[in-house]
């Protein structure tokens, strides 16, 4: 295989993540060395001298510190004594070993540090002979509190107890006496992927009962216990699921659904498999190593890492056998293997049909974490193109079949054709030879359909005869100097002002994509990298000291890293069209990097394009949607009988978040811009003059949604954007799934509602933050919103921004806020939230010791010290003293209890009426008091009206309000 090639392919593993991302399936995987044997040659610190006591009759002395199940305990530290004296130390490498220089014949002990949590560890070990092989248990840790705890690979797990949503009980260190391995998946009811893959877990499970145990969990807030029961119920599964808080679920950093964590028999994180398993085979083949009686543990990234590497046994056949079967007409070509000695043992080939004698199979069908490969070197004229025809029954976004030509990626193809088709990987553009390289790459984890990927009907046809949608990629800068230094020819390149972009030949010709994240003709890097400072030349493009990577050129609106972000999250991955302050940037960036100082066209070396056939349509804009000089065009909604709904089409994360519409209003006033989905989404608003940050952010901040003068409804899932917005003004609207790993259509629209509106929302959304110094640095925290004053009335209201009085503020008492986001005011008055006599502290150690009081009133003091001990974990020394102060009846609050009274103002002013303030109360002074004494319990002490965090008011929505 060429060099180009064999690049390519050690990149499939990559291109595979996002094509995955394409059909649901997140993956993100964590690198664990494998290197060599780590070896101290002078581990004592100390010169070997004469007054050295290790002096040169010092041999070689191996530590090797492994699990019970076998797996190497790298970045273990030891040191070695002599009696009291510390004679060596080392650390356990890669290898599980590490060796320490000693004088022969002493009798040492090796005392352990730095072992993981969860091992058992004795006092000092011993060598035998000049070598220890030390070997430690593990087992779950018996305490429960996961505050500070962060789980990854190779953890040993905390105990842990959740209850099902049947009633019963799951408790970690329980099962593992009976199992020998445990299944936490993370899901939530509405979690496509989620959904696709249970019952295959929920089949497979049923047959490992003696053996394996399965939890699922749902940690998703916005979600309840009874969602959990109806989904289980309508699904039928057998498989026990639980609705927890979060706790276990932050402790993985889980942020993509479903998230499998397999535990094995000693209680160790093993492997976690982020993205969908739309099959039983992942399962079975994780079930089967997990239980297998011979089990040797070791750490997984994922489950195709456990697919065992199967060689070819079947040869391709000769190039004559293949052209025979295979190719139409005159054409003169050459058939190959794979011959690169690193991939040649294992690269399945294509063969002969058996069921069809003019196509070509391949032979690695069924064949998980396979590749098969075939070459052709074609002789191609000018404007001669080359055909194929295919047939895949494949596994979408998981098994590909790629085409390249000259090493260049040109066709990926994959899942279920309808019958066979076409494709052109190759027009050329001048006589010669081309290698077309065939591969079809199998992932590791399942197998669906037929898995069968077909060639037939290869043949030479001119450019004019292609009759399907082709783009084939060209570079900019071709035909390279003799001496290797630059280019001899390069393309036409025309702006044209009407797109704000640089075309190749015209100013309506193909799109010029600069390629930021590939390698460069000049550098083994890409411009990205040296421009980030991977390569070891950091701030490499500093220009009239500017780093162009993190700050635009004067007058200019983007640096390197946004174009950047552009090039990752496009469809064409890397890629982005080249704007004129774009090319502005990389004129100077080649000319601080490149080879050839002073050529004006060496920044087009780093740019190629697609020519079009078969079409009449230039390829689309690669990063269509991803800014405001690229955004799609929204409609607005004139009719409120026919609601015209823009989409959003997610296939793979948009980092940062969404993409973005542009819509002219051709009148002020307040707009509504809502989505209409079943998963949380976001939404953002950006204007020309402020593209890089967010004019206004959606907070979820209304209570209720006011649909019209009548209706109202709560939707905590969909975007409700009630904005004023000016005539002739560009807006680019962002609505995206909360969740970035999600895929799918958002479906929003805009609609002009009136010239002035009313909404209930928020009076302080968002977290608190600091207000600028005017000396620098930070100053004081403040909590942002809507100002309030007293009124005469003794209620207080909104400053509206001429400084008159708006609307009255209204207490939330029975929803939860963003400031508690697990309990409402009401559940906070019967938790003793209110009672200012004990802060924070207090109310722990108090609740804990009810929890150690029994039925007689007899106190175990002790057993409430190692609670409270263990809910401050991380700062016990700084609570000790006022636990006992607590325990003796000394208290730490700064006010009266105001439980009772906020009993009394709940049952007495709570608004019962239907309507957006139903549940609330109106906010006089008393009640601001008595919140405000709240949020410096619970929050930040002394921030100033930081009681308007809990309640809601009437804004009126006109041009004072303009975006």
């Amino acid at each position: 295989m060429k060099k180009s090639t064999r690049r390519f392919l050690s990149m499939i593993s990559v291109i595979l993540i996002l094509a995955t991302m394409l059909s649901t399936l997140a993956a993100c995987n964590v690198n664990i060395g494998n290197g060599e044997e780590s070896t101290a040659e002078d581990t004592t610190g100390a010169p070997n001298t004469p007054d050295n006591p290790i002096g040169t009759s010092t041999i070689d002395y191996t530590v090797e510190v492994v699990s019970a199940g076998g797996l190497i305990m790298q970045g273990v530290k030891f040191d070695v004594f002599d009696g009291d004296e510390i004679k060596g130390y080392g650390e356990i490498g890669e290898s599980g070993k590490a060796t320490v220089k000693l004088p022969a014949g002493g009798n040492y002990r090796i005392v352990l540090s730095n072992v993981p949590e969860g091992y058992d560890v004795k006092d000092s070990y011993t060598f035998t002979g000049i070598s220890a092989k030390i070997i430690l248990t593990s087992a779950v840790i018996e305490d429960e509190d996961l505050s500070g705890v962060t789980y990854g690979l190779g953890s040993v797990m905390h105990d842990f107890t959740v209850t099902t949503i049947d009633g019963g009980t799951f408790t970690l260190s329980e099962v593992l006496e009976e199992k020998k391995c445990v299944l936490i998946n993370f899901f939530f009811t509405t979690c496509s992927p989620c959904v696709t893959e249970f019952p295959y877990m929920d089949s497979v499970a049923s047959k490992y009962l003696d053996d394996v145990a399965v939890i699922a969990i749902d940690p998703l807030p916005t979600e309840t216990e009874q969602q959990v029961k109806d989904f289980q119920a309508s699904q039928n599964f057998s498989i026990p699921m639980a609705k927890t808080d979060t706790t276990l679920a932050n402790a993985f950093g889980v942020t993509g659904f479903p998230t499998s964590v397999f535990i094995d028999r000693y209680g160790v994180v093993c492997l976690i498999e982020v993205g969908g398993l739309p099959s039983e085979t992942p399962f079975i083949r994780a079930f089967d190593y997990f239980t297998h009686p011979q089990y040797t543990q070791k750490l997984y990234n994922s489950i195709s890492e456990l697919t065992p590497v199967e060689k070819p046994n079947v040869d391709m056949p000769s190039s004559d056998e293949i052209k025979n079967a295979i190719v139409s007409g005159d054409v003169n070509v050459t058939f190959r293997p794979e011959e690169d000695p690193q991939d040649k043992d294992f690269a399945w080939p294509f063969i002969i049909d058996p069921e069809d004698p003019n196509a070509i199979i391949s032979s690695n069908s069924n064949k998980d974490g396979s590749f098969a490969i075939m070459y052709a070197d074609v002789e191609l004229k000018a404007g001669e193109a080359l055909a194929i025809e295919y047939y895949t029954q494949t596994e979408s976004g998981s098994d590909v079949l790629f085409i390249l030509v000259n090493g260049r990626d040109i066709y990926q193809i994959s899942g279920v054709s309808k019958d066979w088709e076409t494709c052109y990987p190759y027009v050329a553009t001048e006589d010669g030879t081309y290698e077309v390289a065939i591969t079809y790459v199998k992932d590791g984890s399942t197998n669906l359909g037929d898995d069968v990927v077909k060639l037939k009907n290869l043949r030479v046809v001119n450019k004019e005869s292609i009759d399907v949608e082709t783009f084939i990629p060209r570079y900019a800068a071709t035909n390279r100097a003799e001496d290797g230094m630059g280019y001899k020819n390069y393309a036409t390149v025309v702006y044209n002002e009407n797109d704000g972009y640089y075309h190749v030949h015209d100013e309506n010709g193909p799109l010029l994509l600069a390629n930021l994240m590939g390698q460069t003709p000049f550098a083994n890097t890409s411009i990205n990298d040296m421009g980030y400072g991977t390569t070891g030349v950091d701030g490499a493009f500093v220009y009239n000291g500017v780093n162009l990577y993190t700050t635009p050129l004067e007058g200019r609106m983007y640096n390197l890293t946004n174009y950047a972000n552009f090039a990752i999250n496009g469809y064409l991955y890397g890629y982005v069209p080249v704007t004129q302050e774009l090319r502005e940037m990389l004129e100077i960036c080649v000319e601080i990097v490149g080879e050839e100082k002073g050529n004006p066209n060496q920044w087009l070396q780093i740019c190629s394009y697609y020519d079009a056939y078969g079409t009449n349509k230039q390829l689309e804009n690669p990063i269509k949607g991803l800014a405001n000089f690229s955004a799609y065009d929204a409609v607005e909604t004139t009719d409120p009988d026919n609601i015209i709904k823009n989409t959003f089409t997610y296939t793979h994360a948009v980092m940062p978040r969404g993409y973005r519409a542009k819509f002219t209003p051709t009148k002020s006033g307040v707009y509504l811009i809502r989505s209409y989905g079943t998963e949380q989404l976001s939404g953002w608003i950006f204007t020309d003059a402020s593209p890089l940050e967010a004019v206004y952010e959606y907070q979820f901040v209304e209570r209720i949604y006011k649909v019209d003068d009548e209706t109202f409804m709560t939707d905590i899932n969909n975007v409700y954007m009630a904005v004023y917005l000016t005539a002739g003004k560009n807006y680019y609207i962002d609505i995206a799934l909360l969740d970035p790993t999600l895929v799918g259509t958002v479906e929003y629209s805009v609609q002009y509602v009136a010239e002035t509106d009313i909404q209930f929302r928020a009076a302080s959304p968002g977290p608190f933050t600091y207000k600028e110094s005017t000396v620098g640095g930070m100053g004081e925290m403040i909590a942002l919103g809507v100002s309030a004053k007293l009124g005469n009335d003794d209620f207080y209201y909104a400053v509206n921004k001429d400084g008159t009085l708006g609307s009255k503020f209204y207490a939330d008492f029975v929803n939860t806020t963003e400031t508690f986001s697990s309990q409402s005011i009401l559940q906070l008055i019967e938790a003793g939230a209110f009672d200012f006599r004990h802060d924070e502290a207090d109310t722990v150690i108090i609740k804990l010791m009810k929890k150690h009081t029994n039925a007689a009133g007899e106190f175990d003091r002790e057993a409430c010290i190692e609670d409270v001990k263990a809910y401050y974990a991380e700062n016990y020394g700084s609570i000790e003293a006022q636990m006992l102060e607590v325990f003796a009846g000394k208290y730490h609050g700064t006010g009266d209890d105001y439980t009772e009274r906020m009993r009394q103002i709940a049952a007495e002013k709570l608004i019962n009426e239907e309507g957006e303030t139903k549940g609330c109360v109106e906010v006089d002074e008393e009640l601001a008091h008595i919140l405000q004494l709240l949020m410096d319990k619970y929050t930040f002490k002394n921030v100033e009206t930081s009681w308007r965090k809990l309640c809601f008011y009437y804004q009126t929505i006109d041009a004072n309000e303009s975006l």
